[in-house]
């Protein structure tokens, strides 16, 4: 990360930490229960935050995500998604023994979900790739 992004991250995670403390203390909030009991979000950015990160939301759909270059990159990278899945699913021996036995109940797609989920970006293209 370069220091410009790790400043904005702590200060984002500084103004987290104070948005949902206030939220805390208004709700008056002491214990687990009351926390699983209350209907709202607890941890929250302030409203000054939160207005930014829209500002740059929007920012970032109008002038990158909406890319050509980056729509063919992200649907490249889907599809090798799709045929990573359908070669697990279909060679499940390719995904580590330990794996396989560790989510033996949960059935063959949600294994591969959960199996393609663990990986690093690094290891994913390779085995899209092979």
């Amino acid at each position: 990360r370069t220091r410009a992004a790790k400043a904005i991250i702590d200060i984002l995670v500084s103004d987290c930490i104070v948005a949902s403390k206030k939220i805390i203390e208004q709700a008056k909030i002491k214990t687990v229960s009351q926390v699983y009991a209350t209907g709202e979000s607890l941890i929250v950015f302030s409203a000054e935050s939160d207005a930014k990160l829209i500002q740059l939301e929007k920012f970032l759909q109008k002038n990158l995500y909406s890319d050509k270059s980056v729509i063919q990159s992200a649907e490249e990278i889907e599809s090798g998604f799709r045929q990573l899945f359908e070669k697990l699913c279909h060679n499940h021996h390719l995904m580590p023994l330990h794996f396989q036995h560790l989510t033996a109940g949960e059935g063959q797609e949600r294994k591969v979900c959960d199996y393609i989920d663990g990986m690093t970006d690094r290891f994913c293209l390779k085995m899209i790739n092979c």
